[in-house]
């Protein structure tokens, strides 16, 4: 999927959500990046799939997997927090992603604009020059007019062409097929354009820090939703049922060859990245369960076998 087809569908998903949706969702954001929570740089995720998909996943999980938090919850040096934290980190993610798409500049408004100004600005320039070959009206202004690339140079063009043939409409009006709503447009589009280019320059500052706050949560939540499937995984061994109950954000995408391991032990501590858990999902439906481990009082269902 594409950025510009994962911008649409967020903001056509957001657009629709409820408005108390859209409070929990900031509330749930506010309250997570007031626990000020760093990860190294390095552990952050990458963020390779739909956000939004992958928060619907969740969601549509989520009675399920509670359904197992008590038994979770007995599990030896397991932080039953990946379980509570979950909603929230979802919620959270989403409210971030509202804000990276807002944050996001539309090339696509950008590219609209200047593409009628573009056409306008022709023909007023070309009915201008008549006029002035006419002697109707000065050609010296038109030689600061040139036609220049550039956002901010078209809107002094159209500006421009604009008040030159206002300051004679009155001889010209008869003469030219300019018309009034023409003159009128080029000055909206005039506005339009300069404060689009402004917003762009302006908006990086902003799209940085969202994209960052993004990434902070995508990493929690990916890194609580991997540590839960783990859990069940263990809880669940026998029935194999783990995709039914908490599917893989990963599933059907192409995994690598060699990866690192993961930890032994699932903690509250963020972890593993977001191209680590194709390994973790492989690891959880391939590998046996120690059977030295298995079923022992006050045994750890996370570490590995010891050596014999």
């Amino acid at each position: 999927m594409s950025d510009n087809q994962s911008i649409s569908k967020s903001t056509n998903a957001q657009s629709s959500e409820p408005a108390t949706a859209r409070l929990a969702y900031r509330e749930a954001y506010r309250k997570v990046l007031s626990e000020q929570i760093t990860i190294d740089p390095a552990q952050l995720s990458v963020i390779n799939i739909d956000v939004t998909t992958a928060y619907t996943t969740v969601i549509g999980a989520l009675p399920r997997i509670m359904a197992l938090r008590e038994r979770a919850a007995r599990l030896p040096e397991f932080e039953i927090a990946n379980f509570d934290n979950l909603e929230t980190y979802a919620f959270a993610l989403m409210h971030a992603q509202g804000e990276y798409v807002s944050a996001s500049p539309a090339p696509e408004a950008l590219l609209a604009l200047s593409e009628e100004g573009v056409a306008l600005r022709d023909n007023l320039y070309s009915d201008a020059v008549a006029l002035a070959n006419r002697g109707v009206i000065s050609a010296e202004p038109l030689k600061e007019l040139r036609g220049a690339p550039g956002y901010k140079n078209l809107a002094e063009d159209l500006l421009g062409l604009s008040s030159l043939l206002r300051r004679s409409w009155d001889e010209i009006a008869a003469r030219t097929l300019v018309t009034a709503a023409e003159l009128d447009r080029a000055e909206v589009l005039s506005e339009w354009l300069l404060h689009a280019v402004a917003t762009r320059e302006n908006a990086s500052s902003v799209l940085a820090d969202a994209i960052q706050k993004r990434l902070l949560l995508f990493t929690l939540f990916v890194n609580a939703y991997a540590q839960v499937r783990r859990a069940i995984s263990f809880l669940r061994w026998l029935e194999e049922d783990l995709e039914e109950i908490a599917p893989s954000l990963y599933a059907g995408r192409a995994r690598r060859k060699a990866e690192p391991e993961p930890p032994a032990t699932p903690s509250a501590t963020p972890g593993p990245t977001a191209s680590d858990q194709s390994h973790t999902d492989r690891t959880l439906d391939q590998t046996p369960a120690p059977a030295s481990l298995v079923g022992l009082p006050q045994s750890n269902p996370f570490a590995p076998p010891t050596e014999r």
